[in-house]
């Protein structure tokens, strides 16, 4: 998120290693392949390429943890040639759900589709035995109701939203 609400400046960004090293995209071993978590969140976060930055005003509760505090939720806003709009929104808090209430202004919407990475555990993770211990989901834990989207964000989860005009 913090890329696409750069976009202004930020014109390309990527990983300098990103096969078999720490905070890998893809893992191999002999003739096996497994695609991490950050792999994901990049496939997910592919939405927002090519597309106009929406500006959003995002105001939510600190997640702290001792005396350092960053914002709990982190969320960007994107609109594609087609028309579509993705919102992507992470929730920062590895301990607490986080509702997001989001007026949808200027627009209405006929569908709302979404996906959802997150584990039972902050330090989950993919392994050759395990491949798809992390791994997206469809995610239906949002409602719109007077152009009023509200999104229930499980603690740790990154979610994307595509509405449809």
């Amino acid at each position: 998120n913090i890329f696409n609400l750069h976009a202004d400046r930020v014109k390309a960004a990527n990983l300098a290693q990103m096969i078999n090293v720490l905070q890998s995209v893809i893992l191999t071993k002999d003739d096996k392949i497994v695609l991490t978590p950050t792999y994901y969140v990049f496939r997910m976060f592919r939405v927002h390429q090519e597309a106009k930055l929406l500006n959003i005003d995002l105001r939510c509760e600190d997640y702290v943890l001792g005396d350092k505090k960053i914002p709990a939720i982190s969320a960007s806003a994107s609109v594609d040639k087609d028309g579509k709009v993705h919102i992507s929104l992470a929730n920062l808090n590895p301990n607490k759900q986080i509702t997001v209430t989001c007026p949808l202004i200027g627009d209405s919407f006929k569908k709302i589709t979404g996906e959802i990475l997150t584990a039972n555990e902050m330090n989950s993770f993919n392994s050759f035995e395990n491949p798809d211990t992390v791994k997206p989901v469809i995610f239906n834990g949002f409602t719109l109701k007077d152009g009023i989207l509200n999104i229930v964000m499980p603690s740790k989860s990154v979610v994307v939203l595509e509405l449809i005009k």
